[in-house]
């Protein structure tokens, strides 16, 4: 006997997001074909077309978040309204997901895992528009490899892991296999860790969210895996490089590093995260990145979120409101 795929909500959270929106949408038939699936898109304030494009797609429940809330308040917002037992797939907008990504997504949950509670978190393959794979896994950051990443950067992808925070090395794009974590640009969340979990750390307005959420699912005993049979298209919005998202990554690495180790070795990963930056000082944004990291008056002047009202615009064929956040 055949056991139905366990029904999936999907989160998308927008933000000016109209030139990338509407293939996102196109994408999903063929990617959950056979999956019961509902989709709530949560909107950040967006100035451009983007709710005025879902708006004319049905079944779509649409919210609007009160202002650009950030990107874990968003998910947490859409949380209140994803009925139990759903798995939870959070996207950015910028993407376009393969036939059958969301299948082999929910199929991985079930893999058999060296941790106590089972898979709790799948991430695709991510390919840019040429096909090409984006390394998007991860190690857990370190001082030894973020001093790696400092002085090796995109360079030497075969060198030894312990000198790398991401996995450059091509090979372990190949196999289903068990990470550290992955970047959050899809992130397939099963039902049991999501309970478990709780909220996104909304302390990060941008970055560095899921690695904390993937390290707080670690420590409740799931594992996070990485299925290649899944292929999503990441498009990339082109925000990367501005000057203050450069400065706000850097800052909530430290952030999030801090938040689970001792002064003394936050010291050093600070210093690691410094350096980094200031070999690539050329670069405005990597003088940003520094005199944030340096300066308590230049991170009060980083981008922080706005405070959740969230407004349901259009209730979905399953969702009906919004509980009050906190709730």
């Amino acid at each position: 006997m055949t056991t139905a795929p366990t029904p999936v909500s999907i989160i998308i959270i927008t933000y000016n997001s109209g030139s990338h929106i509407g293939a996102l949408l196109d994408s999903l038939p063929a990617a959950t074909k056979g999956v019961q699936a509902d989709v709530i898109v949560v909107d950040n304030g967006s100035t451009d077309s983007t709710v005025e494009q879902v708006l004319r797609r049905p079944h779509i429940t649409v919210v609007a978040a009160g202002g650009n809330v950030g990107y874990a308040a968003g998910i947490n917002i859409a949380r209140r309204m994803i009925p139990r037992g759903h798995a939870v797939l959070v996207l950015n907008p910028d993407q376009v997901l393969g036939p059958g990504a969301v299948t082999h997504l929910l199929a991985a949950l079930s893999s058999s895992s060296s941790a106590p509670r089972g898979v709790g978190i799948v991430s695709p393959v991510l390919t840019d528009p040429g096909g090409r794979v984006s390394p998007h896994l991860r190690r857990e950051p370190t001082v030894v490899n973020e001093f790696g990443e400092a002085l090796f950067g995109d360079r030497w992808a075969a060198r030894p892991g312990w000198l790398s925070q991401v996995r450059r090395n091509l090979t372990d794009y190949e196999i289903p296999h068990e990470v550290e974590w992955a970047g959050g640009a899809v992130v397939l969340v099963a039902p049991k860790c999501f309970d478990a979990v709780g909220d996104w750390c909304e302390d990060f307005f941008l970055y560095a969210e899921e690695t904390d959420f993937m390290a707080r699912a670690r420590d409740a005993g799931f594992s996070v895996r990485f299925e290649p049979l899944s292929v999503v298209e990441h498009v990339g919005a082109g925000s990367g490089s501005a000057p203050g998202l450069v400065a706000l990554m850097a800052v909530n690495q430290l952030r999030y590093y801090r938040s689970r180790h001792r002064p003394v070795p936050t010291a050093l990963f600070a210093t690691a995260l410094v350096l980094n930056h200031s070999l690539r000082a050329s670069r405005p944004e990597h003088r940003a990145a520094v005199a944030a990291l340096l300066s308590s008056r230049r991170r009060r002047r980083l981008a922080r979120g706005d405070r959740p009202n969230p407004r349901v615009v259009r209730s979905g064929s399953r969702v009906e409101q919004v509980p009050a956040v906190g709730a």
